[in-house]
């Protein structure tokens, strides 16, 4: 199933924003991260834009993040077409 940006978005804002998940202090760092991820132009980029969230803190001391981008959003990725074309 794939998302439009809104989508995405409105998902991330959701479940950062849910305390019991356990990012609402950091919330703005971790969708930060992850809208770097999301954006990635290439294969190359999102890789070392994964490595970067999983080499952070946030991510070595949050297993809900870990579980939730992991099995929601990592192992769903496509990089764009339109990036990987120029347009």
């Amino acid at each position: 199933m794939f998302l439009c940006d809104f989508h995405r978005e409105q998902a991330w804002e959701r479940w950062t924003a849910k305390a019991t998940n356990g990012v609402l202090p950091i919330k703005d760092e971790v969708l930060a991260k992850c809208r770097l991820i999301a954006n990635s132009e290439t294969e190359k980029i999102y890789q070392e834009r994964v490595h970067s969230l999983k080499g952070s803190n946030f991510w070595k001391e949050n297993p809900n993040l870990q579980v939730w981008f992991e099995n929601h959003w990592l192992k769903e990725h496509r990089v764009s077409a339109s990036y990987v074309l120029g347009n």
